[in-house]
């Protein structure tokens, strides 16, 4: 049966016979309409009210997490598995917006939403300030309608004024990456697992193995517990397999290292593809929850940029060149500037001293950009290559070098 929906005028009669919006049940309040109908009927004292009223329901209920179920999980991994990407570049070596799976690995880094970046406020420290919060449960009745909305108030959070939130990496683009640039069954390395978007396409790919390193404990922990659950999804669907396709009967093999890449014990020759999207200095500090203080972040190591470059970021090239197999290719993803230092121009300065000139540069396109007002994005991807952009969509390098 549908839960019949409270437009704006019923709104008002419902706020009158309470004798103030203060006294609404939260229950009422969840079914108006998110279109309008808060800021149609809301005098502006009301709206501070219901801001009040929202923070408390909030501060009760909890953070908006991603919350799946291990069954939604399952179902997106498995749409993952399913989807063919080999469509998604276009002809201007864009790869196009999919976020299959997105969201089903966000769900296990709730950590995510404490990073710290450069000097935004982390969402989560708007959330802990009431003022702050306030605020934003007015911003989500004014873009969303419904600010007792999970996923309209978590939206809101990500993109309200000030604030950052670390980016996952699309697993569709991983996909796409390894069926493009790495042989069917290959190996593959990654320098830098981050959140797990990249292993989560890996799982979802025709790859035999994937091998990555990251420093922190926590987040290598949330890893493992995707990991988990894909294979036991996997092994009790088993017996299913008459119905499935052979590529979706076996994970490829999975190897999680919870160290620094710098310290990583190599084969050489062994690995078709080096790809990762490295940290960008200290843009983004993993510090959040129980990141405080825990060590072996390049960042923490290795202070100072050119410090940092030499000892933790030309490492990275030096090692994946060593690993690579003669024909093998790295692709590194990486954008824009860390102070005055360009990252874009000292990765392909690197590159090209370790690997020769560079292959090729493709672009995946990102979310809107805001204030642009359709103007060229000016990063050095953009001036190397001379690639055109309408400058509506950011776009992010992933640049490509070959071992001869």
């Amino acid at each position: 049966m549908r839960t019949q929906k409270i437009d704006s005028v019923t709104l008002r009669q419902i706020i009158i016979k309470n004798k103030g919006i203060e006294n609404v049940p939260i229950d009422v309040l969840e079914l108006v309409n998110s279109k309008g109908d808060f800021l149609k009927t809301l005098t502006d004292d009301e709206m501070q009210k219901i801001s009040d009223i929202g923070v408390d329901y909030w501060y009760k209920r909890g953070f908006p997490y991603d919350n799946y179920t291990d069954d939604a999980v399952w179902d997106a991994f498995k749409k993952l598995q399913k989807l063919d990407v080999k469509h998604l570049m276009d002809e201007k070596k864009e790869i196009e917006q999919n976020l299959a799976g997105l969201g089903a690995i966000n769900s296990f880094h709730p950590h995510r939403w404490e990073v710290q970046c450069r000097t935004f406020k982390t969402p989560m420290e708007v959330f802990k300030n009431r003022e702050l919060f306030k605020k934003v449960i007015i911003k989500c009745i004014k873009l969303e309608g419904q600010p007792f909305n999970i996923t309209s108030l978590r939206g809101t959070l990500r993109i309200y004024s000030g604030v950052h939130l670390a980016s996952n990496f699309k697993p569709t683009v991983v996909k796409y990456m390894y069926n493009e640039w790495a042989p069917m069954g290959a190996k593959v390395l990654d320098p830098s697992m981050g959140f797990g978007g990249r292993m989560f396409g890996a799982l979802a790919s025709n790859i035999s193995e994937y091998h990555c390193c990251d420093p922190l404990k926590e987040t290598v922990d949330c890893n493992k517990k995707i990991l988990k659950l894909i294979t036991e999804k996997t092994k009790q669907n088993s017996n299913l397999s008459v119905f499935m396709d052979d590529d979706e009967e076996d994970l490829p093999k999975i190897v999680i290292n919870n160290i620094p890449f710098e310290n990583y014990d190599y084969e050489e020759n062994y690995f078709d593809l080096v790809f990762t999207s490295p940290p960008y200095f200290g843009i983004e500090k993993y510090q959040g929850g129980s990141h405080k203080d825990e060590e072996g972040q390049s960042w923490k190591n290795y202070p100072e940029y050119e410090n940092w470059l030499n000892k933790f970021y030309k490492r990275l090239f030096e090692i994946s060149h060593k690993v690579l197999k003669k024909g093998g290719y790295i692709a590194i993803n990486i954008a824009g500037k860390v102070k005055k230092h360009d990252l874009e121009k000292d990765t392909v300065r690197i590159g090209n001293e370790v690997f020769g000139d560079i292959h090729d540069v493709i672009f995946m396109k990102l979310g809107k950009m805001i204030g642009t007002k359709g103007s060229i994005q000016k990063n050095y991807s953009i001036e190397m290559t001379g690639h055109k952009t309408s400058g509506k969509l950011k776009l992010d390098p992933i640049f490509i070098w070959q071992k001869k």
